[in-house]
Formats: C-alpha cells, sequence, structure tokens
C-alpha cells in the first residue's frame, strides 16, 4: 500500500488509466491459460494417439489455451523482447492458431505439421529473446529452447518418436514455468494498480469536498 504522498505525486504526474489495468489483468490470464497448457501437453505425450472425439476435444483444449498463452507471455514482455520478440510471437500466434483450425478440420487436410513447425520456430525464438533479457525464467525458457531442438528429430525421424515424448514433456514443464512467473508477477502488478487507484479516488474524494 502506497502512503497519501506518494499517492499525490503519481497521480499528479501520471494520471490513473483504466486500461492499463485491464491489459494488465489479460496478460494475469493469458499467464494461468500458459499454465493449463503446458500441464495438458505434458499430459498429451503420455497419452496413447488412437483417434477418439474426447481425444480431438483435448487436443483442442490444448491449442486454444497454447493460443492465449503465448500471447500472455509476449504481452508480460512486450516492451523489452523488441523486433525479435514479436517475429516469434507472431510465429507461435500462427502456428497456435493453425493447430486450432487442424482440430477442427482435421478429416479434411493434415495442417499440423506446418502449424506445429510456426509454433516450434517461434517459441523457440521467444524463448531465446527472453532468456537473453532474463524477462522470463532462465530455466523455463532453456526447457522450451530445449524441446524445440530435441523434438523435430522425434518428429520426422523414424525411430526417434521417444525425442517427440521427451520434448513435450520438457514443454510442458517450461510453458508451465513461464506462466507462473507471468500469472503472479502480473497478479502483484494489478494489486498494486488497484491500490493505487482506490487511494487516486480517495484523494479525488477530499479534494472535491
Amino acid at each position: 500500500m502506497r502512503s497519501e504522498n506518494e499517492v499525490s505525486i503519481m497521480s499528479d504526474s501520471n494520471p490513473v488509466d483504466p486500461k492499463n489495468g485491464e491489459h494488465t489483468n489479460l496478460i494475469r490470464w493469458g499467464g494461468l491459460a500458459a499454465v493449463l497448457a503446458g500441464i495438458l501437453r505434458g499430459i498429451a505425450s503420455l497419452t496413447p494417439t488412437y483417434t477418439s472425439v474426447w481425444l480431438q476435444f483435448f487436443y483442442l483444449a490444448i491449442d486454444v489455451l497454447l493460443f492465449l498463452g503465448i500471447m500472455g507471455l509476449y504481452g508480460y514482455q512486450r516492451k523489452e523482447t523488441g523486433w525479435w520478440g514479436f517475429s516469434g510471437f507472431l510465429l507461435a500466434l500462427i502456428g497456435a492458431g493453425l493447430l486450432i483450425v487442424n482440430d477442427i478440420v482435421n478429416a479434411r487436410v493434415n495442417l499440423y505439421p506446418i502449424a506445429a513447425l510456426l509454433f516450434t520456430m517461434g517459441i523457440g525464438i521467444l524463448a531465446i529473446v527472453s532468456w537473453v533479457l532474463k524477462t522470463l525464467p532462465r530455466w523455463a525458457c532453456a526447457l522450451l529452447i530445449t524441446s524445440t531442438i530435441v523434438g523435430i528429430p522425434g518428429y520426422f525421424i523414424k525411430g526417434f518418436a521417444i525425442l517427440f515424448v521427451l520434448s513435450g514433456i520438457m514443454f510442458g514443464i517450461g510453458f508451465i514455468g513461464a506462466g507462473l512467473k507471468v500469472w503472479l508477477q502480473s497478479a502483484k502488478m494489478s494489486s498494486s494498480y488497484e491500490d493505487f487507484r482506490n487511494a487516486n479516488d480517495n484523494r479525488n474524494r477530499a479534494t472535491e469536498t
């Protein structure tokens, strides 16, 4: 909680913008989506690949959470990551979007290879930038980067399927770690913003009376 003097100085120089709190909340929920996506992705790595309606909805849920999660991870560090961060984000977002489309129209066209490649490249680039800038936990970034390196041969080379499984588990843990950082840090920012806004409102009421 800020003191009245701090609030006075801040409110005079930085008027409260409701969009700031809303933006922080969106990032916060994006972080939670990343946590859930990581958990489900890790489970999916150990799930048999038989065809069923339940499994189709399961993968759709994962891909929707990945889509929301990548927005939260990028939004959290948008200003710091610059052009490279945006490039990685855009590739990952397009890839996640195509994965969702593939889940819906799977019987007509198989978009998974190109969608997975775009998402993997994008998340790899963003993870490298995040690791260099230390905007996300380095261990989480390292797992995301390693999962990309391990996953590509695991998917495309026969006899290396175990690498694809390990890649999914590493990705899941890394995405959980990154999502937790964003979720918890954004929650603190949101709480601080609410404290400041409430104190600022009280000050304005006192001034009016």
